[in-house]
């Protein structure tokens, strides 16, 4: 999959005439998956690469910057799923104050067609563009009519009687009911970052930890969950806690992860955490024995856990 950034640059002639899906693929949770897979049949059918148009940053982050993060998934892990769908480009355009003044004509004009000369464009039925939102399925569809590209509205994915939405998703991850956002992904949700120096006090504890910082994105429920790491090709089970280690007295958030059956040098490294279970939720201990015997709890519970899995 190649990356492009839109600029007023023309970009490189065999990526342009794509079959395009258009939103923010927040999640890429089995409905933008099934969006995907139309945008992905009409692309085959009609010899025609597969291109994915998304915006950066989220436009939620634009426009409601005082919001507390709620990114699913950061750039790297977004990426990394669009390309295992088979996306041959995927198109960056940033959002700014002059993308959100343009009008819906302007978009559909001067993005879709100078840009891109799009072929056929894929949306889901609920998609918006254009100032103030003007634009809809309908007013996308009679600007392909005007400048000679197709358009598809996706056909809707239920998930038995859940909502399949990003919102929520997110609703489930704060509070800590990663199993029924897992099932609307269809894959386990991550948390990503570089491996970092901490006190060491969980090696101390005799729980050696690999510690990742929080960034800009969402945060889950905070507590102790069962997790899974790719660690040299090979899928690690263990258990982390998230959150600010009360105990401690900490201010920073963390998610720090102990690997079963694991004994190497992590620092520095980008781990791609995968939770799979909510065991507790985040507590502060009277002293480091207290918690120390409650991580051996933790750790029982995970192992049974990953039995059942």
């Amino acid at each position: 999959m190649k990356t492009y950034r839109l600029t007023r640059s023309p970009l490189p002639q065999k990526a342009l005439g794509s079959v395009v899906a258009i939103g923010n693929f927040d999640g890429i949770h089995l409905g933008h998956q099934h969006l995907i897979s139309q945008a992905a049949k009409i692309a085959h059918e009609t010899n025609k690469p597969l291109g994915i148009l998304t915006f950066k940053p989220h436009p939620r982050a634009f426009f409601r910057k005082t919001d507390a993060p709620f990114r699913l998934t950061p750039f790297p892990t977004k990426a990394k799923k669009l390309e295992s769908l088979g996306v041959d480009y995927l198109f960056l355009q940033r959002f700014n104050a002059e993308l959100a003044s343009k009008t819906a004509a302007q978009f559909a004009k001067e993005i879709l067609v100078d840009q891109l000369n799009i072929s056929h464009a894929i949306t889901g039925q609920d998609f918006c563009f254009g100032k103030g939102r003007e634009g809809n399925i309908e007013t996308l569809t009679s600007l392909g009519k005007e400048h000679g590209f197709k358009v598809s509205p996706a056909t809707l994915l239920k998930h038995e009687e859940d909502t399949l939405s990003s919102s929520r998703i997110r609703d489930y991850i704060r509070e800590g009911c990663i199993d029924k956002a897992n099932m609307l992904l269809g894959t386990p949700w991550q948390i990503s970052g570089h491996v970092v120096h901490a006190e060491k006090r969980g090696r101390l504890l005799g729980f050696p930890t690999a510690n990742i910082r929080l960034t800009n994105f969402l945060r889950p429920k905070f507590g102790v969950y069962v997790i899974y790491a790719e660690i040299a090709g090979k899928k690690v089970f263990g258990v982390a806690n998230i959150g600010l280690r009360p105990t401690i007295g900490d201010n920073h958030e963390y998610l720090e992860a102990h690997f079963f059956d694991f004994d190497g040098d992590l620092y520095a490294q980008r781990l791609y955490i995968s939770l799979l279970d909510f065991i507790r939720p985040e507590k502060k201990f009277e002293d480091f024995d207290a918690l120390k015997a409650q991580i051996s709890k933790d750790i029982e519970v995970a192992k049974l856990k990953i039995q059942n899995l």
